[in-house]
């Protein structure tokens, strides 16, 4: 009786070194935040500016690791926001519609991945004040044989925002635009504008208004931050793209004449928008 309880302590003490095999000895060698890393592009920005999230994927194991980041890679990402009045926002998920992304993510052995969140797309950042991001992922990383290497890693940044600096963000529409104008695929051309278009200022329309015109394929992403914008010039540019060849792109431009047209509460702008899109 002495030997076989003596074996089952050997068996019980062998188990629990190797665990499930590969699953615990990848968790022992490889902490999670060297496969998943996050990072503020910047802490200080002044109001309007876009709040850029670099997120990284790094494979440092021997096979191939996957993760689903969910429609447009980004539906995946819960956000909490903490404002300067010390309210906390527990943001959804991204609802994204229409033509996205695949969400779901190979990385080969040594390989990484890299994305930008702009995370204007989930909170707007209203007033200057301290804000503090938390953000997760809300979908594992597995290997390919299915064992889970990252589960909800977590990022806290603190984020600095200063009161609105025109030369700031005249510096930023510029690096934006220019960024779009010299891009070589569309997806770079995407994303540099969908950040411009998130700057939520006046001051944006006329860099919107020339990508408008730059064939980029980007017409959407221009239309939409225009009508986030509002106000006169905005509403001019609007009306100029309904002269434009392209029938879904006036199409898109009407509904956001529209929008504006409910929600304005200028006399002289609604009915300027309302003669434009008679026609």
């Amino acid at each position: 009786m002495c030997k076989l309880a003596l074996i089952a302590f050997l068996l019980v003490t062998i188990t629990d070194s190797f665990g499930t095999g590969p699953n615990k000895a990848t968790r022992e060698q490889v902490p999670e935040n060297k496969i998943i890393t996050y990072s503020l592009v910047s802490n200080r920005l002044s109001l309007h500016e876009p709040v850029i999230i670099k997120f990284t994927i790094n494979n440092v194991l021997s096979e191939a690791i996957t993760v689903d980041l969910g429609r447009d890679r980004k539906e995946a990402f819960l956000f909490t926001v903490t404002q300067p009045n010390g309210a906390v926002t527990q943001l959804p998920s991204l609802m994204i519609d229409g033509i996205a992304l695949i969400g779901r993510i190979t990385v080969a052995p040594s390989k990484s991945y890299t994305q930008h969140l702009l995370v204007n797309e989930w909170f707007e950042f209203p007033v200057p004040g301290r804000y503090v991001i938390d953000v997760r992922l809300d979908k594992p990383v597995r290997t390919q044989k299915q064992i889970t290497v990252v589960n909800g890693t977590k990022f806290r940044a603190d984020l600095d925002i200063i009161p609105r600096d025109t030369e700031r963000l005249k510096s930023v529409c510029e690096s934006l635009f220019q960024q779009t104008i010299t891009s070589k695929t569309y997806s770079e051309a995407y994303e540099s504008t969908l950040a411009l278009s998130y700057i939520i200022d006046p001051i944006v329309v006329p860099y919107l208004e020339k990508i408008l015109k730059s064939n980029k394929m980007v017409e959407a992403v221009c239309i939409t931050g225009l009508r986030r914008v509002g106000g006169t010039e905005a509403v001019r540019v609007l009306i100029s793209v309904l002269n434009m060849r392209d029938p879904e792109i006036i199409a898109m431009s009407r509904f956001a004449l529209d929008k504006l047209e409910k929600e304005s509460t200028d006399p002289a702008l609604k009915e300027q928008i309302k003669r434009a899109i008679k026609k």
